[in-house]
């Protein structure tokens, strides 16, 4: 095994461990519950990019891989939208349907990305020992992507401004702990995979860590603060 897949399955089993940590808190929290959601996936990512790592000749099974290592990220970056909503309280009431809307748009959006083998990559076996990605589609990608965290993080920094006390504490390291982990992931996996780079793919992942680990250090450290609301 490599050092790749060794990454890929230590960051996987430290997510898993942090959601269902922080779940078990307090089962009935909309907080805990959408962390869980959000590091479930970025856990289901890295066990399918462990997948991918180990270069398997099949055409089909990659574009399996592919798709769900995509609609991994599209969910992590979704549900980290819901979990700012509800971190550390909700500020605001959503407009009714906002919510149920977005759920059938992911919802359609990840049937594109898997009923349509090609819409992210193209897989040529002869000429490359790498995917090709489909740069449109990539792109358009990459946008929902960042919007969802965008206004995520929008809303967790409008929290913040407004706030005092142990909360303002818990939204600043958030806001460090989420805005270096999306920067630091996007610079080693979003913008290559765009030229088709993909030499440090790897190294992505292990920035999902910064995100869960912050939020799990200020339950341990703040006395569970965050789910005992």
């Amino acid at each position: 095994m490599s050092y790749q897949s060794i990454i890929f399955l230590l960051v996987a089993s430290l997510n898993l461990f942090l959601g269902i940590f922080i779940y078990f808190r307090n089962t009935k929290s909309p907080i805990n519950f959408y962390f869980l959601l959000m590091v479930l996936c970025a856990a289901f990512w890295n066990f399918c990019l462990l997948g991918y790592s180990f270069n398997f000749d099949s055409q089909y099974l990659r574009t399996i891989l592919i798709q769900i290592i995509y609609i991994c990220v599209l969910l992590v970056s979704f549900y980290y939208f819901i979990f700012c909503y509800h971190f550390p309280y909700r500020s605001f009431n959503m407009p009714k349907g906002i919510f149920p809307a977005l759920y059938v748009f992911v919802l359609l959006y990840s049937l594109l990305i898997s009923l349509k083998w090609d819409y992210l990559f193209s897989y040529i076996p002869e000429n490359s020992t790498n995917d090709i990605i489909n740069f449109p589609n990539y792109l358009v990608f990459s946008i929902i992507f960042g919007l969802f965290f965008l206004f995520g993080f929008i809303m967790l920094f409008k929290k913040y401004l407004y706030i005092d006390g142990i909360y303002k504490k818990q939204l600043k390291y958030v806001l460090w702990g989420t805005g270096l982990s999306f920067i630091l992931a996007s610079a080693f996996n979003l913008f290559p995979n765009q030229n088709n780079s993909w030499s440090l793919y790897w190294v992505g992942p292990i920035f999902t860590l910064i995100n869960a680990g912050t939020i799990a250090s200020l339950i341990f450290f703040s006395n569970f603060k965050i789910v005992r609301q």
